[in-house]
């Protein structure tokens, strides 16, 4: 085999790979967003204690930055930068957790709202069973 038909076998073989080129296999292209469970951001994470879980860079994370009751057994967290003087911040994507306590006069043994308020404006809210449940 010649050098130039042996670079021919290789560019075949590796448009063949890729899918590049005619004849595909009609396989669709890999996406580039990355794909992670519909696990609700909050959970409990210890009697008394919410875990809460963000996706974002992992050199500058975000998570809750205040926590207060906003009624009988109802918690609003307000979810932003960590460490908001990082920057540059990598463009990764990474799950983050944060355990917070519950604010006075909320209990873990009853159902709680928690209604997460994020830095961009949108809000989710999660309802979790009692801590025992």
């Amino acid at each position: 085999m010649t050098e130039r038909s042996r670079a021919i076998a290789v560019a075949a073989l590796v448009l063949a790979l890729t899918g590049c080129g005619a004849g595909t296999s009609g396989l669709a292209p890999p996406t580039l967003e990355p794909t992670f469970p519909a696990e609700p951001p909050v959970a409990w994470a210890r009697p008394g204690h919410l875990a809460v879980t963000t996706q974002g860079s992992s050199s500058c994370p975000t998570g809750p930055t205040a926590v207060a009751a906003s009624g009988e057994q109802e918690v609003v967290l307000e979810v932003g930068h960590l460490h908001p003087d990082r920057d540059p911040c990598s463009a990764d994507m990474a799950p983050t957790t944060t355990e917070v306590e519950l604010p006075d006069g909320v209990s873990d043994g009853a159902e709680v709202t928690v209604r997460l308020r994020y830095s961009n404006g949108d809000e989710e809210t999660v309802v979790l069973p009692p801590a025992g449940d």
